[in-house]
């Protein structure tokens, strides 16, 4: 994510803002380049998700990140104190993904759910072929209000970590 052709790159200047705020010495030129460094005060504090979107609808092609950011002290502290899939959780999760999802990779996503089932979190796990991440959000909604309903409803929930394709 990030680079050029990347559909989802906006997401970046957010790390960044998120990056900052934890550690303050992390600037975001430590990590953004062109229009996205020139961005970033705008999108931080002018708008939200779709104002980001929108900001960089034809820009596809351009880089938005320094070679090496990731390998600051401030964004391996980011990258460790959110590791998907390490922290237990409360309850089950419904964790759902298209496998054609652009802005979060289904190759990603499956690894973050073996990672989760080995640390013990209990999960339901669902793919959607062919589908990106906006109308898998569509789609999905009668398997997330039924899944939510038999939480609701005290129904019990068993966990498909064993049955994950590889």
């Amino acid at each position: 994510m990030g680079e050029p052709g990347s559909s989802a790159a906006f997401y970046l200047v957010y790390m960044a803002y998120a990056i900052h705020v934890r550690s303050p010495d992390f600037k975001p030129s430590d990590m953004l380049v062109g229009k996205a460094l020139e961005r970033y005060p705008d999108m931080t504090t002018k708008g939200c998700w779709l104002y980001a979107y929108a900001s960089f609808l034809n820009d596809h092609e351009e880089k938005v990140v320094q070679p090496g950011w990731d390998r600051t002290a401030a964004a391996q502290r980011f990258f460790a104190a959110n590791q998907l899939g390490a922290a237990p959780v409360r309850g089950p999760l419904l964790v759902l993904t298209g496998e054609a999802d652009e802005t979060v990779p289904f190759a990603l996503v499956k690894s973050v759910v073996k990672k989760a089932c080995g640390t013990g979190i209990a999960l339901s796990f669902r793919s959607y072929p062919g589908l990106d991440h906006d109308p898998t959000m569509v789609k999905s909604t009668p398997d997330q209000l039924a899944w939510v309903r038999d939480r609701f409803a005290g129904k019990p929930f068993t966990s498909n970590c064993a049955g994950l394709p590889p």
